[in-house]
């Protein structure tokens, strides 16, 4: 049979139709058609209007993959393997995507909300014993009674004195409302103490005095930094202090806000920063006219980075104080957080920032005004040190009491 021939049957009883000859049509018929026609249109409109190529192409993807595959998807690692590989793709390296339980993890983190013991620890030098090197105020860690210095000898029964530092630690983490029952070692004497992991608020501020100073060590910057701070600035200049020492080494940043806020408490009235976005738009942060009218010092290291660095550079920028120890890590962009319906949200840089000075320390870092470096020896045992081994502390003392005359 030819390919444009009909079947015999077909001709002989008369079921081809002249091309000219109109048939008629039910009123049925028009109205499907006019609804297949226009929802094409609509289609194809949507998909000219608000898919590019990319969505198009991913859209045929998973529909071929649907319909062919023979084996098992995992849908929800799928989407999560897609969102990391566009992310990968903007060579962003602050970039990240986060599912749902890790963006919530995250933005409690940056509102100052943990969950765990509410302890730091840290593996001893000599002994490579667990030792707890701060507890947080009102955590179930300092409700049981652990405290700073305590050695954990044992988790749960399991001795982890010989275990592998993340194996301990992953053996103490469980779900929220389990308890976790520890075997510590203080002052020679073995006690047992157990806790609850729980959420608590994150203590990122811890204060003393050093001779006739104040010495603030800020952990992070979130926001319960801020009233942290703020009642820690209170009480030492209540208490007579003649200088403030501020210790961001090892602080990785936080958020603009609380950064913003914390910097307005100690300097004059000014623009802290001014932040230039993709479109050319920018924005400035001030400070008002309240300052604290007292010499000031700030550690640095390698790890300060982002908030600590904007905070550092606000406090020499306003002529408040110097940098003393080594150069900052060098990020001076800031990162908008995109959430999505399944409460899961993508991080990328928005925007660039500069100081009050108009300079940008991205890249480069903050190079200190005092330049002090620790030996190997002091690294080892830098969780151990006292104050007055530590020169770091010890240099932002003797130049405050340069200043103070002292």
């Amino acid at each position: 049979m030819g390919a444009n021939s009909c079947p015999h049957n077909l001709k002989s009883r008369g079921y081809m139709k002249d091309i000219n000859q109109t048939p008629k049509k039910s009123p049925i018929s028009v109205i499907v058609l006019t609804a297949v026609i226009t929802f094409i249109l609509t289609t194809v409109i949507f998909c000219l209007l608000f898919l590019d190529g990319k969505v198009i192409k991913l859209k045929l993807l998973d529909y071929y993959i649907s319909n062919y595959y023979i084996g098992d998807v995992d849908s929800k690692e799928t989407e999560k393997l897609v969102m990391n590989g566009y992310i990968a793709s903007l060579n962003d390296k602050y970039a990240a995507f986060f599912a749902s339980e890790d963006a919530e993890n995250r933005n409690n983190r940056l509102l100052g909300v943990e969950n765990g013991l509410g302890i730091t620890i840290f593996l001893h030098p000599d002994n490579n014993t667990i030792c707890i090197k701060s507890v947080a105020s009102g955590s179930s860690a300092d409700k049981a009674g652990l405290l700073k210095g305590d050695e954990i000898l044992e988790v749960d029964g399991q001795n982890v004195t010989k275990m592998n530092y993340n194996d301990a630690v992953n053996l103490i983490k469980r779900e929220l409302g389990k308890t976790v029952n520890l075997k510590v070692s203080r002052d020679n004497t073995t006690i047992d103490i157990s806790a609850e992991y729980a959420n608590y608020t994150a203590q990122s501020i811890y204060y003393h005095k050093i001779e006739n100073f104040g010495y603030v060590e800020i952990y992070s910057f979130n926001s319960q930094t801020v009233p942290q701070f703020k009642t820690a600035v209170e009480n030492l200049v209540s208490s007579g202090v003649k200088g403030l020492i501020f210790d961001v080494r090892g602080n990785g940043g936080g958020t603009v806000e609380s950064v913003k806020e914390i910097v307005d408490v100690l300097v004059p009235e000014g623009v802290i920063m001014t932040s230039i976005y993709k479109n050319g738009h920018k924005e400035e942060l001030f400070s008002d006219a309240n300052e604290i009218d007292l010499p000031m010092a700030v550690l640095t290291d390698k790890a300060s980075a982002s908030a600590a660095e904007l905070f550092s550079a606000s406090i020499r920028d306003f002529n408040k104080g110097v940098l003393i120890g080594t150069t900052t890590y060098g990020k001076a962009v800031m990162q908008g957080t995109f959430n999505f319906p399944d409460k899961s949200s993508a991080v990328f840089t928005i925007a660039e920032f500069y100081t009050h000075s108009g300079e940008t320390y991205n890249k480069k870092g903050l190079e200190p005004d005092i330049k002090v470096e620790l030996n190997d020896e002091q690294i080892k045992y830098f969780n151990l040190l006292a104050d007055n081994e530590d020169p770091v502390k010890v240099a932002a003392v003797e130049y405050l009491k340069g200043v103070c005359n002292e």
